[in-house]
């Protein structure tokens, strides 16, 4: 499972044998615990697959196409790679 804060923080918490509770290991987590790996980023939605996670983040710039703000930043994903779920593209 995910959740994000209202300030930004990404949690993780669940079945993590895949890795998709992006910790950097295969351990489950009976409770929330922070995506450390994402600690200097502000997390504004997450998704959870069956063994793969996303996490999309804003970098707080305006968008240099637009006058109007809209979020920019990153999509981060972890977890299985398996039929290219994590869309690396070569895992």
């Amino acid at each position: 499972s995910l959740a994000i804060t209202d300030d930004g923080v990404a949690w993780s918490w669940g079945a993590g044998n895949s890795g998709a509770l992006g910790g950097g290991d295969r351990h489950g987590r009976l409770v929330p615990e922070k995506i450390e790996a994402l600690a200097d980023e502000r997390a504004i939605a997450v998704s959870a697959g069956c063994l793969h996670s996303l996490v999309i983040t804003d970098d707080g710039e305006k968008s240099p196409l637009d006058r109007r703000w809209r979020p920019r930043g990153d999509v981060w994903s972890f977890g299985s790679g398996l039929d290219g779920n994590l869309g690396h593209g070569d895992k």
